[in-house]
């Protein structure tokens, strides 16, 4: 009699230990990719296009809304849109929170890959999609791929819209399974 009891017990307690592990290795994997973005050259602001987004966010924000800038003998400001939201309110969020560029700037960084590696492993989870290992792997397949990393440092913005395409994709994921 005591045995059942006992039996039924373990039976929960593994369960629990495997979601465990899972939650673990999924906490390891985004906290590598933010170590990674935060390896790079710590202390330093990279040069990304829209360099003034890490130095004065605010006077970034309000020369986006004027259609004509008169520095440099005046240019139109054909690509402030892309930098406007969501990039430009982050990094005015961080400096009035008194965070240094370089450190507003690896957040978004990681932000960034943190959306790409959750995104495709939550759409892998929806489609049913290979096992909850091999899910991680696409996950930080998709996040880590060469062109991803090779534009990150320096036009980030032009990641941005690939790491949310799995977030775009799962609502119609789920509108054709639902029928």
């Amino acid at each position: 009699m005591i045995d059942a009891p006992q039996h039924a017990a373990a039976g929960p307690r593994l369960r629990i230990g495997a979601l465990g592990a899972g939650r673990y290795w999924l906490l390891a994997c985004c906290a590598a990719l933010v170590a990674l973005a935060f390896v790079s050259h710590p202390g330093r602001i990279l040069a990304d296009t829209k360099i003034d987004l890490a130095i004065n966010p605010a006077g970034f924000l309000r020369h986006a809304l004027h259609l004509w800038d008169p520095a440099q003998f005046g240019q139109l400001q054909n690509q402030v849109v892309g930098y406007f939201f969501p990039i430009g309110p982050f990094f005015l969020l961080a400096k009035l929170a008194a965070v240094p560029g370089w450190i507003a700037q690896r957040l978004w960084i990681s932000l960034i890959l943190l959306a790409a590696f959750l995104g495709v492993r939550r759409l892998c989870r929806v489609l049913r999609i290979g096992s909850p290992a091999s899910q991680l792997v696409a996950g930080l397949s998709y996040a880590l791929a060469p062109i991803a990393l090779s534009l990150l440092g320096y036009d980030s913005a032009q990641v941005l819209p690939s790491a949310m395409l799995p977030w775009i994709l799962l609502p119609v994921v789920r509108a054709v399974q639902a029928g």
